[in-house]
């Protein structure tokens, strides 16, 4: 009989941690590509305002508690020619968060989203490093980037190389990319950001594509269970309760 209550305790408390760590803390940045290519239109319409309106239903789906923020790559139509002659690595650092990281954000993104025009380059590397760095609490226990881009890095830096750095040292980032009518070559530097953080790249054609890649990232967050936050640790110490039960 003691043996008995002793395993049911057992099993309680293992179930009582899963369900725990099934809640992770998740906080989602998305980062949108505002360089001047996004300019350039499909099907006459340009870039950026296909994925922005994409972007805006990906928002209207989403629990009103979700963590989310918005940050920009290119310059603002605020910038002139001073900033340039002040900074001269100003393009190379034209990254903005323009909404912090919260909930109930969607209102605030939206009206962002409905702001932007396409202009500057695309500094990948320094806005996915100042995001990083930035931009999520220390309390996120999963810091889930998406990136919309329609190119690659402009500026003399790897963003492949940043990512693959980012994983030696630490297992709580994952960067789904929106790869928006870009080459072989592109996709390839894009791709080894992604797969470096267990995250996907979707090419991107046309607006259906965008709503296919926000509806698999939707779907594949409601399929993140307990196990994607064990350590090896984590993974021994449960088994041992499993082997005790059985």
């Amino acid at each position: 009989m003691k043996q008995i209550i002793y395993k049911l305790i057992l099993l309680l408390f293992f179930l009582f941690n899963s369900c725990n760590l099934s809640f992770a803390e998740e906080e989602i940045l998305i980062i949108f590509d505002a360089s001047l290519s996004m300019s350039e239109t499909i099907h006459d319409i340009p870039k950026y305002k296909i994925a922005s309106d994409e972007i805006m239903r990906y928002l209207d789906s989403i629990p009103k508690e979700t963590k989310i923020g918005f940050r920009t790559i290119g310059i603002t139509l605020d910038s002139g020619i001073f900033d340039f002659l002040q900074n001269p690595n100003y393009f190379c650092e034209a990254s903005q968060l323009i909404n912090p990281i919260k909930s109930d954000n969607v209102f605030n993104i939206k009206r962002s989203l409905d702001e932007i025009m396409p202009l500057g380059t695309t500094p990948l590397t320094y806005s996915l490093k100042s995001a990083l760095q930035n931009d999520f609490s220390q309390n996120a226990d999963l810091k889930h980037i998406i990136l919309i881009t329609d190119g690659v890095e402009s500026c003399n830096a790897n963003p492949c190389l940043y990512a693959r750095e980012v994983m030696s040292k630490r297992r709580d980032v994952k960067i789904d990319i929106l790869a928006i009518n870009v080459d072989s070559g592109a996709i390839e530097q894009l791709k080894c950001i992604s797969d470096s953080t267990g995250g996907t790249i979707f090419r991107i054609k046309d607006s259906d594509d965008i709503k296919s890649a926000f509806d698999s990232i939707k779907m594949n967050k409601q399929k993140t269970n307990s196990f994607s936050n064990y350590n090896k640790a984590d993974i021994k110490y449960k088994n041992y309760f499993i082997e005790v039960l059985n």
